[in-house]
């Protein structure tokens, strides 16, 4: 940092650190001082997607903040001689949150970064805890409590390092052209336009006038022409017979879905206990440029057809074609979650919303408690002033993703973050990095 027109590199953490060459970049794979990366990962996944690899080979390649805009801050990067390990998972925020604290970890403070991929949060806890990954700078604690408690409260192998700045609600989305649809459905004009003002609220469903439009869909020919687009698991309450791709002898809405773990059996609750004429198809995500459940909504978007899906937390801009809409339900109580069993069957008491989760960063305590003059005192420091604003976020996402199903436009996740770091050096430089 400069001091006084000067450039100060005695900070205790650097005092005996060689300067920084800024032309090396980390390679996957070389010796860094960790541990080796298990044999058997941990459940839940630690192998890379393929737009993980290839998000991560663009760190690993590229620089992105040039050293002159590094001077002109007065920040001199010193070679720490230290290693440390984020962990990456498949959702687009989730990768540019980390490589916003991977690319100034690396760049700005002059640690060697490496990034391991995982699917989600699942055992993420224990991750950090076997020392297999050092931290994850988005997680939803509410989803994994057990975790939290044994490994956060309990055994103190893992540090809460406070809120990362956003939050995540799940949802069930309806694309913005559902009104135009919902009308049309009445012969009675002022029927329709009551309906399609509404379209937002859960009731809505209920019609059967609705109900009947959604379920005669015939879908064939679009699961057809999505090569590798297959059903995973479905859910069926029992007054709906099992959904049929080409709409004969449906009597249910079919609800699109990623993946039955998220929130796992908390929308199956919901169909029950609200008497809701809903099935459930899972695909698979695919917001990661996979083949899967947004390929299927991107498919439905392309021809102008009504849809409604269940995500986890997605902005509303985010197919970019068209905008989504929130379908409102009884609003999220604790009681109404008294006995969340959690089971894919259904059984439980959730018969309102999806809570609005808090996101956090968890890392080890090696770079919480690291003493001043320890060269990982500047990084835990680092991570507990990081934040990032939803709107940022959310505009982060967006641009990160392609704009249709063939394209392959979008800045990417790693693109995406080098940019906010490029355009907001006020941001990071003065709150973060100091």
């Amino acid at each position: 940092r400069a001091v006084g027109g000067t450039l100060a590199t005695s900070h205790p953490s650097c005092m005996h650190a060689a300067p920084l060459l800024l032309l090396p970049l980390a390679v996957a794979g070389q010796s860094n001082g960790l541990p080796p990366t298990p044999v058997e990962c941990p459940e839940g996944g630690c192998a890379c997607t393929a737009n993980q690899a290839k998000q991560r080979h663009s760190f690993e390649s590229s620089r992105c903040i040039p050293e002159h805009v590094l001077l002109d801050l007065g920040i001199q990067p010193c070679n720490r001689m230290s290693s440390v390990s984020l962990e990456m998972f498949t959702w687009p925020s989730h990768m540019i949150t980390t490589f916003i604290g991977a690319i100034l970890a690396r760049e700005a403070m002059g640690y060697d970064v490496q990034i391991n991929c995982a699917a989600n949060g699942v055992n993420a806890a224990a991750r950090i805890a076997n020392g297999y990954s050092d931290a994850i700078l988005e997680y939803g604690t509410d989803y994994f409590q057990p975790d939290v408690e044994k490994y956060v409260h309990m055994d103190m192998t893992v540090v809460d390092v406070g809120f990362i700045g956003y939050t995540v609600q799940s949802g069930i989305y309806v694309p913005s052209y559902t009104p135009r649809y919902y009308a049309s459905l009445f012969a009675d004009r002022r029927m329709g336009a009551i309906v399609s003002e509404n379209f937002m609220y859960y009731t809505s469903l209920l019609l059967p006038e609705v109900v009947k439009m959604y379920s005669q869909q015939n879908d064939t020919a679009l699961i057809r022409s999505i090569p590798g687009l297959h059903l995973r698991s479905r859910f069926t309450p029992p007054w709906c017979t099992e959904w049929s791709p080409d709409g004969v002898g449906n009597n249910c809405i079919d609800m699109k879905s990623e993946d039955p773990e998220l929130n796992k059996g908390v929308l199956h609750q919901m169909i029950l206990n609200l008497g809701l004429n809903v099935t459930v198809s899972y695909w698979g995500a695919s917001l990661d440029g996979t083949v899967g459940f947004g390929s299927y909504v991107l498919a439905k978007i392309m021809r102008g057809e009504p849809f409604i899906m269940k995500s986890g937390y997605i902005p509303k801009e985010v197919f970019r074609l068209v905008s989504l809409s929130r379908v409102a339900f009884p609003p999220y109580s604790q009681q109404c979650y008294r006995n969340n069993t959690g089971l894919l069957s259904g059984e439980g008491s959730v018969d309102c919303d999806f809570p609005v989760v808090n996101l956090r960063k968890l890392a080890s305590p090696k770079l919480m408690d690291a003493p001043v003059r320890n060269p990982y005192h500047d990084l835990g420091a680092f991570f507990h002033r990081m934040s990032i604003a939803q709107f940022q976020i959310d505009r982060l996402w967006v641009e990160s993703l392609p704009t249709d199903i063939e394209s392959v436009s979008g800045e990417t996740e790693y693109m995406s973050a080098c940019h906010w770091l490029t355009n907001n050096t006020n941001i990071w430089s003065q709150k973060w990095v100091l």
